[in-house]
C-alpha cells in the first residue's frame, strides 16, 4: 500500500499537468459555427435609390470550417430623387430585397475571445414599388466586411456589417433608355440566435 500511494500521486501530478495545456489550447479554438436565425436593421445610400431604410430577416449556414452562407429577405422604405437623366419622377415607396451571401471568417471567434471579423460578397434581386411602376425589378451584387459579437453564454450574435452594392437601376435612363448599374452603400445591424 505505500508503495502505491507515490505512484498514484505521480499519476495526479502528471495528469493535472496534462490536462491544463490541453484546456489553455482549446480556449484559442475557433468556435464551431451553428446555424444562426435573426433580424436585421439597415440604412443605404443609392444603388440606384438615393436613401432608405429597411427591416429583414436572416439565416445563416455555416459550410466547413471558415465559411458561411447567410440568406436575407428585407422591406424598407425608400426616397427616390428625381433627375433630368432618370424617367421617373421623385418619390418616396416601398422595396423588398432577397439576396444571398458567402461570407468567410477573418479573424474567428474563441471561447476567451468574444469579436470576429469577416469578409465576402453575393448577389440578388431588389424590387421596387413605384407608383407608375409597382413591380420594378432589378439585379445586383455585392461585397461586404463586418464584425460580429458573440455573448457571454455564446448563443447570440451582434453583427455591424457594411457593403458596397452595384445595383441595375429600376427605370430606363433618358439618355439611351438603358438601365444602367449604379454604386451605393448599406449597413446594418445583425441580431442572431445561435441554434
Amino acid at each position: 500500500m505505500r508503495a502505491l500511494l507515490p505512484a498514484l500521486s505521480l499519476a495526479a501530478i502528471l495528469t493535472g499537468r496534462l490536462a491544463a495545456p490541453a484546456e489553455a489550447v482549446a480556449q484559442f479554438r475557433p468556435l464551431r459555427d451553428t446555424i444562426a436565425v435573426g433580424g436585421t436593421l439597415g440604412a443605404g445610400l443609392g444603388a440606384p435609390l438615393d436613401r432608405g431604410f429597411e427591416l429583414g430577416g436572416t439565416i445563416e449556414i455555416p459550410i466547413g470550417i471558415d465559411f458561411r452562407v447567410r440568406a436575407d429577405a428585407a422591406v424598407g422604405l425608400w426616397r427616390y430623387d428625381a433627375d433630368p437623366y432618370r424617367s421617373a419622377p421623385g418619390e418616396t415607396f416601398g422595396r423588398h430585397r432577397i439576396v444571398g451571401s458567402v461570407i468567410k471568417s477573418l479573424r474567428p471567434m474563441t471561447p476567451r475571445v468574444h469579436m470576429g471579423s469577416y469578409a465576402g460578397g453575393g448577389a440578388g434581386v431588389y424590387i421596387t414599388r413605384f407608383s407608375t411602376a409597382p413591380d420594378a425589378v432589378s439585379a445586383g451584387g455585392h461585397a461586404l466586411w463586418g464584425l460580429e459579437f458573440l455573448s457571454p453564454e455564446q448563443d447570440w450574435l451582434i453583427s455591424t456589417e457594411v457593403q458596397v452594392l452595384f445595383v441595375q437601376e429600376p427605370h430606363a435612363s433618358v439618355a439611351g433608355g438603358k438601365r444602367y448599374a449604379e454604386l451605393g452603400l448599406h449597413a446594418g445591424i445583425w441580431i442572431k440566435k445561435r441554434l
